[in-house]
């Protein structure tokens, strides 16, 4: 059974066209069908970026009125995320450095270009797996961000405590119903906000939980202010690492 050749869209920097070629016929040869465009200048690739996207871009080190250099800034210019492998005739050690250092992908010596499709394929893998990152981060910021909004709007005061008991995070009802200043208690031990018997109920409680929990109470009295509290608080046990950044409240004061 045939196998259909494997599109690939490949945006060429190259002042050769016998050099362009090569590289198409390298890349035909390994099963794909090459979509390209041949650019030399600035304009020309910025023009060529603007009409599609491209797989992979391939680049001479050194044109008349282009380098390599030059195009991997405009990729940097537009937060363009494209595998880029620079080809050239002649490169030394500190310039291949250099210029992954300023964000290309790799480089293959033009008198080897079997390199050159175990390079590209290993780039779009790369390529593949950065983006499924960035979805991941993107859809859980998206979903924190949705979660956040819901208890800080929820009418029960919620508090998140930590493996020591210790309040870290809390809506914005929490500091309204116990009748003090958000700064006042995060940090705080959360038992420190109870009456007996309560207090010595909670720390129980508290020792013996698993992250994840949630819990409802029922405050009857709170120390640290002349308030009596009738809502049910939420009390949610997670273990929030050292470099969490803890959203911020901007809590009222009861009213008297």
């Amino acid at each position: 059974m045939t196998t259909s050749p494997r599109r690939l869209r490949v945006l060429i920097v190259e002042d050769s066209e016998d050099d362009a070629e090569l590289l198409l016929i390298e890349i035909r040869r390994a099963g794909y069908e090459p979509e390209y465009r041949l650019v030399q200048t600035r304009d020309d690739m910025s023009a060529a970026l603007d009409q599609q996207g491209w797989d992979v871009i391939l680049s001479d080190y050194n044109m008349p009125h282009f380098s390599a250099l030059g195009a991997l800034g405009l990729l940097h210019d537009r937060n363009l995320d494209i595998p880029f492998l620079i080809l050239s005739g002649a490169i030394g050690e500190e310039t291949a450095v250099a210029a992954m250092k300023a964000g290309a992908h790799d480089y293959v010596m033009k008198g080897n270009l079997a390199r050159l499709l175990p390079a590209i394929e290993r780039e779009l893998r790369e390529a593949g797996e950065r983006a499924a990152r960035r979805l991941a981060e993107r859809a859980l910021a998206d979903s924190e961000a949705r979660y956040r909004t819901i208890v800080d709007t929820a009418n029960d005061a919620i508090v998140a405590v930590d493996a020591e008991g210790r309040i870290t995070c809390l809506n914005q009802r929490a500091p309204e119903m116990l009748g003090c200043d958000a700064s006042d208690l995060l940090g705080q031990p959360f038992t420190g906000i109870l009456q007996e018997p309560d207090r010595v109920d909670w720390e129980r409680r508290l020792a013996n939980l698993e992250e994840g929990t949630r819990m409802l109470s029922n405050l009857v009295d709170c120390p640290t202010a002349d308030v009596v509290i009738g809502m049910p608080v939420e009390v949610v046990f997670e273990d929030v690492a050292p470099d969490v950044t803890l959203p911020k409240f901007r809590p009222r004061r009861a009213a008297a």
